[in-house]
């Protein structure tokens, strides 16, 4: 359907009265100006080519706002930023938070923190969480591990990763793990985030192409699932084919632009999955035949010293 139809249909179920679909009217007459085609004239009037787009709709989320529709308040809000009018954003977002906006609370948290407003930032981080937002309670949980209060910590990250947050799901293992001593509890959580790698639903998002943005947490909880069944499980068949799977998928990043290429001390520390994986092969299953390959992966992510002892190649 095209961008006018939309809007004539929007139009008429706004005249009706539903609120909804007023916002959505200024959204589509957002959509409508297209980028790049503002006169020079109107620049100095104003600060963005955004808030220049966003005059046509403001009416339509004013209107959407007044009959108490949190999208209608929190697009007021992104209007304001868009503009710099802070004063005027922090109105609207409170409104649209107040409405159980879950991403205005969010937005509000965000806002208080870069004024270093600390108090005022957990309060609506905590409003966020109550409407479950997974990143606020990951922001929630963070800082009350670093007050060390880590029963609460795990509360905040148990509601983020029953949310599908990821690193929540990370952060709930490594404190079991580290602090809890509760091994099989840790490796749950481990286990939620490898199988989003191994997950043939998932294979196609997750190809070496994409590696910096999306796999990293996947490789971690798989290389921390393998340490554990090293370590504390003294599972070395499953440890073994964690460790292999992370090793494995590090050696694709070299298929990747340097551009897109995961961090050094991210590769680094994954490559210590490579180094594990060697002295396992070679103490619990007597196979020394892969182990070159391992160290050579190791070696081109940040283990200078495995590379010195590599046979050298002719």
């Amino acid at each position: 359907m095209s961008i006018k139809k939309q809007q004539k249909r929007a139009n008429q179920s706004c005249l009706k009265g539903h609120a909804y679909s007023c916002a959505r009217l200024g959204d589509l007459k957002f959509q409508s100006v297209r980028y790049g085609s503002q006169p020079e004239a109107s620049l100095s009037k104003y600060p963005s080519e955004d808030c220049w787009r966003f005059q046509k709709s403001i009416r339509d989320y004013k209107k959407s706002c007044e009959m108490k529709n949190s999208y209608g308040c929190h697009k007021l809000g992104v209007v304001a930023t868009s503009c710099k009018k802070g004063k005027k954003a922090l109105i609207y977002y409170k409104m649209a938070c107040n409405l159980k906006k879950k991403k205005s609370c969010y937005t509000l948290g965000n806002i208080y923190t870069k004024n270093k407003n600390h108090n005022d930032a957990m309060y609506f981080f905590q409003q966020a969480c109550n409407l479950k937002h997974s990143t606020s309670c990951n922001i929630l949980g963070e800082n009350e591990f670093k007050k060390k209060k880590l029963i609460m910590a795990k509360s905040y990250f148990q509601k983020a990763c029953s949310n599908k947050h990821l690193e929540s799901c990370l952060r709930l293992g490594q404190l079991e793990e580290k602090y809890f001593k509760n091994y099989k509890s840790a490796r749950q959580f481990y286990v939620v985030i490898c199988k989003r790698l191994t997950n043939k639903k998932n294979y196609n998002t997750l190809r070496p192409h994409l590696f910096a943005q999306l796999p990293i947490l996947q490789l971690k909880g798989c290389f921390q699932l393998g340490h554990l069944e090293e370590k504390y499980l003294k599972n070395y068949k499953d440890a073994r084919k964690y460790y292999a799977l992370t090793c494995e998928r590090l050696a694709d990043n070299k298929k990747v632009s340097r551009r897109r290429m995961a961090p050094l001390s991210t590769r680094k520390e994954l490559a210590k999955a490579c180094l594990n994986l060697a002295k396992l092969e070679k103490s619990k299953f007597n196979d020394s035949s892969k182990i070159s390959n391992y160290h050579q992966i190791a070696c081109e992510n940040g283990h200078p010293s495995v590379c010195q002892k590599m046979p050298k190649r002719n």
